[in-house]
């Protein structure tokens, strides 16, 4: 069975746009309550989802970025990490990094180069 690459990454780019959505618009509400184990939980999916999927279509950079951010989540779902404002921004410009990365890594680019930072 032959695999269509342009129409899998097609399908990776806009499960993404969805994806990074969902995560930008829980990070909001997270702001409003931090203690929110729920919101923690969903964010927590959506990076290890993202990850999984970046790893899928072979954009590595993408699905290390994504780790890490995962890791992060991982420790405040722990409560080894405390939601704080200065948290909640700095995922927010990992998840601006991801969403601008997208399709930088599906045109060949690797959006996490120290040029492209």
């Amino acid at each position: 069975m032959d695999i269509d690459r342009d129409l899998l990454l097609k399908t990776f780019l806009e499960e993404s746009r969805e994806n990074l959505a969902v995560m930008e618009e829980t990070l909001l509400a997270l702001e409003t309550r931090p203690q929110d184990a729920e919101l923690v939980t969903l964010l927590f999916r959506q990076a290890h989802t993202f990850k999984g999927n970046a790893a899928l279509v072979g954009l590595q950079s993408l699905a290390d970025f994504a780790h890490t951010v995962e890791d992060v989540l991982d420790r405040l779902r722990q409560g080894t990490l405390a939601v704080q404002g200065d948290l909640i921004s700095l995922l927010l410009q990992a998840t601006d990094g991801l969403r601008q990365g997208v399709p930088e890594a599906i045109a060949g680019h690797d959006p996490l180069t120290p040029e492209r930072r």
